[in-house]
């Protein structure tokens, strides 16, 4: 009885020992990262491995906990880009080293594009069916671009209004 006793007391003073002196692993991002908060002050999304939100200030200054997975935070108006990684997570080895697995992620990008289209025929070129039309001809004259999806014209963000929505079906018409 009385080792029972003495053995419930060394687990609580170990317990409490941690808690109070061992500090759990954590990751802190590199300062040097290609992260959208780093380069493009695009707001962060954290979640720790249980889905929970995480406060993204709080853990540049204190550490985010293993398992937690950020990425930049999209709006309505935004698409993920095309390079890096969409997501980086946290980390940690048997020695108890943590480290974020991606030090470049994507940023988030305007999800339009203007519906000029002498603005866009560098772009279109290169899928045109006969290449001749834009190679070598410099009478070739487009008549107008018919796309299925806009922005409303007085989107209150202004970088999309009155803008082709990404994903969109584009026509491009010839003279």
């Amino acid at each position: 009885m009385i080792f029972v006793h003495i053995v419930r007391h060394l687990n609580l003073y170990r317990d409490i020992f941690i808690h109070y002196f061992i500090k759990p692993a954590v990751c802190i991002p590199y300062p040097e990262r290609v992260w959208p908060d780093n380069m493009d002050n695009n707001e962060m999304d954290c979640k720790s491995a249980d889905g929970t939100k995480l406060d993204y200030p709080n853990g540049l200054a204190n550490g985010f906990p293993e398992g937690t997975v950020c990425q930049a935070k999209c709006k309505e108006t935004e698409i993920y880009g095309t390079w890096f990684s969409q997501t980086s997570k946290c980390e940690c080895n048997d020695a108890g080293r943590c480290v974020f697995d991606e030090n470049k992620i994507k940023r988030c990008e305007v999800a339009a594009c203007t519906p000029d289209i002498n603005a866009l025929i560098g772009t279109f070129a290169e899928g045109f069916v006969n290449k001749n039309v834009i190679e070598g001809n410099d009478e070739a004259q487009f008549a107008e671009l018919d796309c299925d999806e806009y922005w409303p014209d007085n989107h209150e963000d202004i970088r999309v209004a009155g803008k082709v929505k990404y994903g969109s079906k584009v026509k491009i018409f010839l003279l």
